[in-house]
């Protein structure tokens, strides 16, 4: 059986148990919700909004276009946006730094743009936010996906 993601605990429970197997383990929360740019008065609902850990482009092989991906989605009220949902938000305006509201409650600033997930994806986030955001609120149920590091049979 091949799964694109793991059970909450597995990501943490291989790094500790089997050093070198997983390199990185971040957790996706997908949640649908209205984003809006209240400046140029655009609203949204969403269905490929996600909630992710900073190490999801070091997992995924997304291509950052605009953003420092040494600092994507380290603070609380960051987001990337897909090259699709900047130009539904800002048209040909540069949105980094701009301020998105998710649900009429959360504001989020932008701080990258990302090529769009290709087709053949087994998910296609249009907007990530950072985790931090909901962490505390919602608790660590998660799945999460895994990078591997070394083969199981070298840790033998």
């Amino acid at each position: 059986m091949h799964l694109g993601h793991v059970a909450p605990p597995f990501g943490l429970l291989l790094a500790n148990d089997f050093p070198g197997i997983v390199e990185e383990s971040v957790r996706f929360l997908k949640n649908r919700g209205l984003v809006e740019n209240e400046k140029a008065d655009i609203k949204i609902n969403e269905d490929n909004f996600f909630f992710a850990d900073p190490g999801a482009f070091k997992v995924f092989s997304w291509q950052l276009v605009q953003g420092d991906p040494s600092r994507i989605l380290e603070e609380a009220n960051s987001l990337v946006l897909s090259r699709r949902a900047a130009q539904r938000y800002f048209g040909n305006e540069n949105p980094l730094g701009k301020t998105l509201v998710y649900d009429g409650k959360a504001e989020f600033l932008v701080k990258g743009v990302m090529q769009d997930v290709p087709a053949n994806s087994h998910f296609h986030p249009d907007i990530i936010a950072s985790f931090k955001a909901v962490e505390n609120m919602v608790g660590s149920t998660f799945k999460r996906h895994i990078l591997k590091g070394q083969p199981v049979q070298s840790l033998l």
